[in-house]
């Protein structure tokens, strides 16, 4: 909240972003860890690989969740590279926006935007599910609503 979502381009702070699945890797180690140490790693994509291994992921929310760390780290890389932290869509050249596409595995910057849409909304629903609704009942049963 305090340093808001931004828009599509700032791809560590947005829904289903960066730091969500930073904030899922290390939910997900510090509850399995204790019975299955081998889950732990500071890399936020092998910490992924190695809690579905041990079976504290199903198949399908593993990969979602590797493939949103490959996206979003490839993309975050190359905003980087280009044009640091602020990217203005409006003024983006056309090899630029090319460029992104390629970072992102699209076809081109449309395809991009909606690879960007898919990814987001994917990732923020495992967190939904892992994080804000197991929440929201626990302070609900604390109120005794």
């Amino acid at each position: 909240r305090e340093h808001g979502a931004g828009d599509d381009w700032h791809v560590k702070r947005k829904r289903g972003g960066i730091v969500d699945l930073e904030f899922l890797a290390q939910y997900l180690q510090l509850r399995h860890a204790a019975e299955r140490p081998e889950v732990l790693s500071t890399n936020t994509l092998q910490a992924f690989e190695r809690l579905a291994a041990a079976g504290c992921l199903d198949a399908a929310t593993a990969e979602t969740l590797c493939n949103g760390v490959r996206f979003w780290q490839g993309l975050q890389s190359m905003l980087r590279l280009t044009v640091g932290e602020a990217f203005d869509e409006a003024s983006a050249t056309d090899g630029l926006r090319a460029l992104l596409a390629r970072a992102g595995g699209a076809e081109d910057f449309d395809d991009l935007k909606r690879s960007i849409a898919v990814t987001a909304e994917a990732v923020y629903e495992i967190f939904q599910a892992m994080i804000e609704e197991p929440a929201a009942d626990v302070a609900r049963s604390a109120t005794g609503e």
